[in-house]
């Protein structure tokens, strides 16, 4: 074999060799690196988490029964003008309203839970709010009644359309408007189910008389029945603790008259100081601080003097969304050992009534001769009917907030496509979306623990996805990071190739010229 043949034969499998290189580079090596390198990512309920969002709106029913001493054709036609009047168009975007009015048979019917009974009688006109699910009208002529205030009273005390959908919109809306419900909204607590509650007495060092408080005796006497009511919508573990201090944490001011008094704005800075100690690390719940300030005996008696320039009723303030401090006086309610703090208690349940309800104490404190009364909850500090509007504003609350989470964990995830999503998330999402789906079947059908229920779990389970670590331990590379990280394997390969395919296509040509 001559010299020349052996220098083709050798030129042709160069050739073939650069060729294999080339295309098991191109149709193995490139796919298997796709492959083995891309993220994986489960399949997500897109469309319908971008369906629930577009279509925001909830529809809350309430059922309202009608009891009258008076004969059938009275009672229909009022059920008839009340039906009229309570399903007028409201103005609320996220909420519709829907009231279905029905005359009982029996007038001693009770109301169940989502139902509110309406009993007419003969009697000087007023209107009386039961602390049941039960508003009793008196007047000396139904035919004549004007129903207008009893819906008023319907509507914007008992079941508070303006807060509901105010509580909606604060929500999904990114500025904030100021409206008449503000104040309230701005002290309740937000979302969650589970809260520790910690009680705590705050004593000089000096002070060593004030050992014995008998928190466990007033907290089952005074506030087990409240959180008894409570624990269909929260999950409440009370603790407690004695602190103390050197020196005090505020020094009071002295009036013309005498007086030793203290300004909100000196207690808002005592919070900052007392807060650090408080120990609302023992738990991973979000904490409600409700503290026992004793005040020194040197200082005999200190008021809180409000904005307005009076003294407070009480001589507590409430902290929004934090909790309450009463200053207790040495005079006031304690012993020579004993610190009656079941005197106190009352107190402290119509704070965390604002913070966990933002419902209203005030409205009870009508006068005798008022055409409107409203009846104060009994021992257990929350009426039926506040306990409805709780699960309706919790119902909304998770739901709207299950919605906003994953409408921003489903843009997030779609703009950046190199966000591993696991099975895990995926499975919370799809969890979220149906349970948003039943607890708005449910709110319209007044089946108002159902509707709870479901928001719970659509809110826990939006979270669950939301702050999932996998989302973060495997976070995405920005494609600057990518180049950096994959161009030193393949620019040398593909210089090499590239190199070689442009020799062998040159000689190639070459040859063809020659011949």
């Amino acid at each position: 074999m001559s010299v020349q043949k052996l220098a083709d034969e050798e030129e042709r499998t160069q050739n073939y060799v650069t060729w294999i290189v080339f295309l098991v580079f191109l149709l193995i090596g490139i796919p298997v690196w796709w492959k083995t390198t891309q993220v994986y990512r489960a399949v997500l309920p897109s469309t319908e988490i971008q369906d629930l969002y577009d279509n925001k709106q909830m529809e809350v029913s309430i059922s309202v029964i009608l009891t009258s001493n008076t004969d059938q054709l009275i009672s229909d036609k009022l059920a008839t003008t009340l039906q009229n009047k309570l399903n007028t168009i409201s103005d609320q975007l996220l909420l519709s309203f829907s009231y279905n009015v029905a005359v009982a048979d029996d007038s001693k019917v009770v109301g169940e839970r989502g139902h509110l009974v309406i009993e007419f009688l003969h009697g000087t006109s007023k209107i009386k709010v039961t602390s049941k699910r039960k508003i009793i009208v008196s007047t000396w002529n139904v035919n004549e009644i004007d129903l207008s205030q009893l819906v008023l009273i319907i509507k914007n005390s008992v079941v508070k359309e303006n807060f509901l959908g105010d509580v909606a919109r604060e929500i999904f809306e990114e500025v904030r408007r100021e409206t008449e419900n503000s104040a309230h909204l701005q002290k309740m607590v937000k979302g969650g189910s589970r809260y520790e509650l910690l009680f705590s007495l705050l004593l000089l060092e000096s002070e060593t008389r004030y050992f014995d408080w008998n928190i466990r005796e007033a907290i089952n006497n005074k506030l087990a029945s409240f959180l008894h009511q409570m624990r269909s919508v929260y999950e409440i573990n009370v603790s407690s603790q004695v602190l103390f201090s050197n020196p005090p944490y505020f020094f009071p001011h002295k009036s013309a008259a005498g007086d030793r008094y203290v300004t909100e704005g000196q207690l808002s800075q005592v919070v900052n100081k007392v807060e650090g100690r408080l120990g609302s690390q023992i738990s991973s719940d979000p904490t409600l601080s409700m503290v026992v300030n004793l005040i020194s005996e040197q200082y005999n008696s200190v008021h809180i003097l409000k904005d307005d320039g009076k003294k407070s009723v009480t001589n507590s303030f409430l902290i929004p969304r934090w909790g309450a401090m009463i200053l207790n006086n040495a005079a006031d309610n304690h012993t020579s050992d004993v610190l009656k703090i079941d005197t106190l208690m009352p107190i402290f349940v119509g704070h965390l009534r604002v913070l966990l309800a933002g419902l209203d104490n005030q409205i009870f404190l009508s006068k005798p001769d008022n055409t409107v009364v409203y009846e104060a909850p009994k021992s257990n500090g929350i009426t039926e009917w506040e306990l409805d509007f709780l699960f309706r504003l919790k119902s909304i609350e998770n739901v709207a907030s299950a919605v906003h989470t994953l409408h921003s964990l489903a843009k997030l995830l779609n703009n950046i496509n190199d966000i591993v999503i696991n099975d895990v998330v995926a499975d919370e999402i799809y969890a979220a979306v149906d349970t948003i789906k039943q607890a708005k079947t449910n709110l319209n059908a007044n089946k108002l623990e159902l509707a709870l229920n479901n928001s719970k779990i659509a809110f826990r389970s939006s979270e669950k996805a939301f702050f999932d670590p996998t989302l973060l331990e495997m976070l995405y590379f920005p494609e600057d990071q990518k180049f950096a990280i994959y161009c030193p394997l393949f620019i040398p390969i593909i210089l090499t190739l590239v190199t070689s395919m442009t020799y062998t296509m040159k000689r190639r040509k070459n040859k063809v010229k020659e011949d």
